[in-house]
């Protein structure tokens, strides 16, 4: 596989090369379910269920094995039930989920592709539903980097150990994040896909997300913890940001 790599990197950039990567294992995923008629195999599963019924977003390998949980990701993990692609339409029926918890996904997505995530989340969410989201918090990065640089790289050590470099780790991740967050552009996101009611949280605490809490502890310094619900009432037109 080393040799493959390599052969490729003399050819492709890295960059070209991490993209090429993901783009092929999610034409597998979209394959596979279709194949096997796994979206069919989910609703079914999802129709049988009595509410509560939450779903987990991207949850890597801390899926849980509670029936009340739907843990989805792009790639196999402990008790994912379904793996996805997260740029295409979820492979759920509309207002099917009473919360939705995702941790550490949303800055993987450019900001068009993490818009049209968030209004899925919406889609799928019952009226009422609250959506908890937690992404680094760029702010507090940015913070960190003018008035105490040595925190900033005790929490993430870099080669160079310049807290530049940590800030960069943070934002970009090598190729992996896509963009990095505050509360205002994560509200105004928020509140573009139809959400009402939105505010910030923290860590294991929330206004009105609840059963949706199951932060982790090892995110709790880098993150802005923000949850949203959507409305009772009709849902708020593409391009809204009123409540």
């Amino acid at each position: 596989m080393s040799l493959i790599r390599n052969v490729l990197l003399k050819i492709l950039s890295h960059h070209t090369l991490a993209l090429l990567r993901w783009d092929i294992h999610f034409i597998g995923v979209r394959a596979v379910n279709s194949l096997f008629s796994k979206e069919y195999q989910l609703r079914n599963k999802l129709r049988k269920l009595k509410h509560p019924i939450y779903l987990n977003l991207g949850s890597g390998p801390r899926g849980l094995t509670s029936s009340n949980w739907i843990n989805v990701d792009g790639y196999k993990d402990t008790n994912v039930m379904y793996c996805m692609d997260f740029n295409s339409r979820f492979p759920f029926e509309d207002n099917c989920f009473d919360g939705i918890f995702c941790e550490h996904v949303l800055e993987h997505f450019n900001i068009e592709n993490g818009q049209r995530l968030l209004s899925e989340c919406c889609r799928v969410l019952r009226p009422g539903g609250c959506l908890r989201i937690i992404v680094p918090d760029g702010e507090k990065i940015m913070k960190a980097y003018f008035d105490t640089p040595s925190e900033l790289l005790e929490r993430r050590s870099v080669n160079s150990s310049c807290a530049m470099e940590a800030v960069n780790s943070y934002f970009r991740q090598r190729y992996e994040h896509q963009i990095a967050y505050d509360e205002e552009l994560l509200k105004y996101q928020f509140l573009l896909a139809g959400f009402s009611q939105v505010s910030r949280a923290s860590f294991g605490n929330g206004k009105v997300s609840g059963a949706v809490i199951i932060d982790d502890k090892k995110y709790e310094w880098e993150s802005l913890y923000m949850e949203a619900v959507k409305p009772a009432h009709k849902k708020l037109q593409p391009g809204s940001i009123g409540i």
